[in-house]
């Protein structure tokens, strides 16, 4: 008798330490983009029109199954997976108990209108833009994102610009993407062409990408300058082909660390050898290492009303290559480079820093010398106000290459013509005050801003201490759509006062935040640092 009651308390004890639940069933509700029981006229019909998500697209991004245990961190991070998507206005992962050690998951989601024909009308810097575009971020519900858009731009008299976007994740249900664009005008055409198999979450065990572009036409030079202003531009003949491909492995411990192999051949005609850039003609091999550790907080009213998530948490790199020329004008040099980002959060305020920088090297003599910075920030001053401050600077020595980088209303500096401002090295500031009302009328709620911009650009052989600063400051209405989500569902009107000129500067109509009040740590593809160029 003893002998069987001390069995079964041993058992009851077993039981009772065995904490664990499993999941029983998980049920998906994949809600159309307005409540089936809205008594909205309007609203029934938009969801009459509307593909709802298929319920595999939403499956196929849990972390989870049934029958294993609940883990947590897999709900979140499967809630930020769908989020990310950008076809959800509102993703909802909840748990209901069932008995001892089972529970059932609730996956919720609301889709976002998700086919926009619109439009195009935009204006800022003394150039204005038209035309009409037809753009799909779930098309037919299976998460397709296809854009065609027709456009016509004032600036550098390009005239019509067709562009065609075509993306799928999960490419026939299986691990890896599909990407292509084509954009094209009568100035210069770009292809591209991709297959990736990105990290989507936080137990990838490696990723890998294949991508080819083919570019021919003509580029923009805006480098003729007198003090500190451009006189003038310059069309420049390019055909431009290029391959390139990285895999990379992560390993999971306390930091996420990569070991990343990334190699890429390019074969480029630019008419003239004073127009060469960097590495063209040229093949380069690199190896980077490098680790993320990175913790999310849920949050709105920072960019727009809608959930986002902010990262928080540190990234660092080290990258290593060699670069082999393809034929007599390509670069043959040793390559070292490094890069480390740190976030802070509070409870009502947030800092993201970032510095990195790179060189060649070719017989002991630094070459294609780079570096630079990143600061954001924010402090919110209660539920519907926030001061935000981005700072972003650029510079470049030993680099015998042509290289450009604009300063104007499209990179930073509201109220200046496009293309006025450019150099080899740059440096940028904004300052906004950011007011959420609440303020709504059908599917749009209005929000309000106050900014100031400052920035300036100089070449090598001008130098920082000749540099010019400029500077702006006005007032902004935006407009942010609920059934869309992303960049596009904010539309933007600023009117900037221009101190350079004493005049009021134009209004700028275009979509998206001038700046996004945070940044994310992320595993990165490696490349050599500062071969941007900003051709139009």
């Amino acid at each position: 008798m003893k002998i069987t009651v001390f069995i079964i308390i041993f058992l009851s004890a077993i039981q009772i330490a065995k904490s664990d639940n499993y999941i029983r069933t998980i049920y998906i509700d994949n809600g159309n983009v307005f409540p089936d029981s809205t008594s909205n006229f309007m609203s029934r019909i938009i969801n009459s029109l509307h593909f709802p998500t298929r319920p595999y697209i939403i499956e196929q991004e849990l972390l989870f199954g049934v029958n294993d245990i609940v883990d947590e961190d897999l709900l979140l991070e499967s809630e930020r997976n769908l989020r990310r998507m950008n076809i959800f206005t509102d993703v909802d992962i909840r748990l209901d108990t069932v008995g001892y050690d089972l529970v059932d998951v609730y996956v919720n989601t609301t889709d976002k209108w998700s086919t926009t024909p619109a439009l195009l009308i935009g204006s800022g810097g003394g150039q204005t833009e038209s035309g009409f575009k037809l753009e799909d971020d779930n098309l037919a519900g299976r998460a397709y994102f296809l854009s065609l858009q027709a456009l016509k731009r004032t600036e550098n008299d390009i005239g019509w610009q067709g562009s065609v976007f075509l993306n799928k994740t999960r490419f026939f249900r299986q691990n890896f993407d599909i990407n292509l664009s084509l954009i094209s005008h009568k100035y210069k055409t770009t292809q591209i062409f991709g297959l990736s198999k990105p990290f989507r979450n936080l137990l990838d065990a490696y990723s890998w990408q294949f991508k080819t572009k083919n570019i021919f036409g003509n580029d923009f030079l805006y480098n003729e300058q007198l003090n500190g202003q451009n006189q003038a531009q310059q069309l420049l003949g390019i055909h431009e082909q290029k391959i390139s491909a990285y895999y990379s492995k992560a390993f999971i411990s306390d930091l996420r660390s990569f070991a990343t192999v990334y190699i890429d051949i390019n074969s480029t005609d630019r008419g003239l050898p004073q127009f060469r850039r960097a590495f063209d003609n040229t093949g380069k091999f690199l190896i980077e290492f490098s680790s993320v550790s990175e913790d999310y907080f849920k949050t709105n009213r920072l960019n727009t009303y809608q959930d986002e998530d902010i990262m928080v948490g540190g990234y660092g790199s080290v990258i290593l290559g060699r670069t082999f020329p393809i034929d007599s004008t390509g670069d043959k040099v040793w390559y070292a480079g490094a890069r480390g980002e740190r976030s802070w959060v509070g409870s009502n305020w947030y800092i993201y820093t970032q510095v990195g920088g790179g060189s060649g090297f070719d017989d002991g003599f630094a070459k294609y010398t780079f570096q630079d910075s990143k600061i954001l920030g924010f402090l919110t001053l209660g539920p519907k106000q926030v001061i935000a401050t981005r700072f972003r600077q650029q510079t470049a020595w030993n680099w015998p290459a042509d290289r450009q980088l604009v300063l104007d209303n499209d990179y930073g500096l509201r109220g200046f013509e496009l293309n006025r401002l450019a150099g080899d090295s740059r440096i940028q500031s904004n300052l906004e005050y950011r007011f959420f009302p609440g303020w709504k009328a059908w599917v749009f709620k209005v929000s309000w801003a106050a900014f100031y911009d400052m920035g300036t650009t100089w070449d090598q052989d001008f130098g920082f201490e000749n540099a010019r600063w400029y500077k702006s400051a006005g007032l902004g209405i935006r407009f942010h759509n609920e059934m869309a989500s992303g960049k596009t569902n904010v539309y933007r009107i600023d009117f900037a006062y221009n101190f350079d000129d004493m005049k009021f500067g134009g209004i700028v109509f275009t979509t998206g935040q001038q700046f996004s009040l945070f940044d994310i740590h992320n595993f990165r593809i490696p490349d050599i640092f500062g071969l941007d160029f900003d051709g139009e």
